[in-house]
């Protein structure tokens, strides 16, 4: 669910991608609300199948996909098969598709094969070895699981006032704040050669001056 919300923020852009998941599962009545509500109506659309079957990714036109996203069970009692399960399936992906951008999840980063050549996986992401990056990260910087969480992830301001105050009916002045402070996020952006050996203090300075 979390997956669906970030991919079609409206801080990304307005876009006319779609979602094709492709599950072996019939989807629950949670996904199902998802599917048709009016955020996502016409956007996402849900094929019951395997990754592994050739004739399955064809169904879902995977060759004319941009990206495929192969998605871990974060709750997985067995995650070792877990990841060999996804690591079969971004093969079997990369055989039906040389173009296609291969973004996989892993739980645990001993599982990984060399990705990039045996497999040609574009992006690797390690659950296990993130969490315990950020958590390791907050230890020698208090308070940076906080900032790098919020930033890592889009809110909606009025949102989660709204949430606050339905929960506990007042928002205090410092929660105000930490609402304001999660509307932030970090986007890549390519400068002009203008900035080229400038400092990064002095241009952070000089963007932050003129578009403040």
């Amino acid at each position: 669910h979390g997956f669906l919300y970030e991919f079609f923020s409206s801080g990304h852009g307005r876009h006319r991608i779609r979602v094709a998941i492709l599950n072996q599962e019939k989807p629950t009545d949670a996904i199902r609300t998802i599917i048709n509500s009016r955020k996502f109506q016409g956007r996402i659309s849900y094929f019951i199948g395997s990754a592994m079957v050739a004739d399955d990714l064809r169904r879902v036109r995977l060759n004319h996909a941009s990206a495929c996203f192969i998605l871990a069970d974060k709750q997985s009692e067995t995650p070792d098969e877990q990841d060999a399960g996804n690591v079969l399936r971004a093969l079997s992906v990369r055989n039906c598709s040389e173009s296609t951008i291969i973004f996989i999840q892993l739980v645990r980063p001993e599982n990984k094969p060399d990705m990039e050549t045996a497999i040609g996986v574009d992006y690797t992401m390690f659950m296990h070895e993130l969490k315990y990056g950020i958590l390791a990260q907050g230890c020698l910087c208090p308070g940076s699981c906080s900032l790098i969480s919020n930033i890592m992830r889009s809110a909606d301001p009025r949102a989660e006032l709204e949430a606050v105050e339905n929960t506990m009916g007042v928002v205090d002045p410092w929660m105000e704040e930490y609402i304001h402070g999660l509307s932030h996020e970090i986007y890549p952006v390519i400068l002009t050669a203008a900035f080229d050996g400038v400092l990064f203090r002095d241009a952070a300075r000089s963007i932050y001056r003129r578009f403040s």
